[in-house]
């Protein structure tokens, strides 16, 4: 076992344990890298809420895209922590006084995003409705249900 899947382990672990929210931010980032999975946290016991609100900023990770920020809404879990994040980040570049002329056009897009998350985008911001978590997780479901039955039958093959 690497030292990177210890950290992967102590990651899941912290989550299923108790879902601070650094760790919902650090799962988030790892899951970003494709070095977590919803299908290992699944196995892992983590908390459906939990598991939604990694995937939720895992998308959202670099993005400001207004319908990117807009979905995060739905989950308080990552709602609240983008916004401690983007507050954060607000923080820290006013600041610097270094780079000023450059700053204050991340500010704009940064304040925005804010603004989505505390109070919704306007109805010119998102027009095309994006499939609800329910249905991405029905799917998710039916996907793991017929990987697992075809292991099944796989092992079952092999045995005889």
């Amino acid at each position: 076992m690497t030292a990177q899947d210890i950290g992967l382990c102590s990651v899941i672990e912290k989550l299923r344990r108790n879902g601070a929210e650094a760790d919902i931010a650090e799962a988030a980032q790892y899951m970003h890298r494709n070095e977590i999975t919803l299908l290992m946290l699944k196995r892992a016991g983590v908390p459906l809420e939990i598991m939604d609100a990694c995937f939720l900023l895992s998308q959202c990770a670099d993005s400001l895209i207004p319908e990117r920020v807009e979905e995060l809404r739905r989950s308080s879990l990552a709602r609240t922590i983008k916004i401690g994040e983007l507050r954060a980040l607000l923080q820290e570049g006013d600041m610097r006084a270094a780079f000023r002329d450059r700053w204050e056009i991340c500010r704009e897009s940064l304040v925005h995003a804010l603004d989505i998350l505390e109070n919704g985008a306007r109805a010119d911001e998102s027009p095309k409705k994006k499939p609800t978590m329910a249905l991405f997780w029905e799917r998710f479901a039916e996907f793991y249900e017929e990987t697992e039955e075809m292991q099944n039958v796989a092992l079952s093959g092999r045995s005889s």
